[in-house]
């Protein structure tokens, strides 16, 4: 499977944004983001997001311009709250 090229943007008005608190067990739509490597089959994670599109939103202009020079992919994954280390898991399947 080919995973689709990310759509970068520069959006600072997100800046120190966070992820919202779940419910135990809650699981939400997510994106993962990998820049690919000129060496066969390496890739660098990045982030991941609680969107289901694959739009990469850079916070600094600094990010901006050092994620634009890769080469930037995204999967889909899905985040799941675990209420006992009150925090969201990423998941590549349900």
């Amino acid at each position: 499977m080919i995973e689709p090229k990310a759509k970068m943007i520069l959006n600072k008005e997100h800046y120190g944004a966070v992820f919202p608190r779940g419910e135990n067990g809650e699981i939400r739509k997510g994106t993962s983001f990998y820049a690919l490597s000129t060496e066969k089959d390496k890739e660098e994670f990045i982030t991941s997001r609680m969107t289901d599109k694959p739009i990469l939103e850079a916070v600094t202009e600094e990010q901006f311009n050092l994620w634009n020079k890769k080469n930037i992919i995204a999967r889909a994954v899905y985040f799941r709250w675990e209420e006992d280390r009150k925090v969201w898991s990423v998941n590549n399947y349900l």
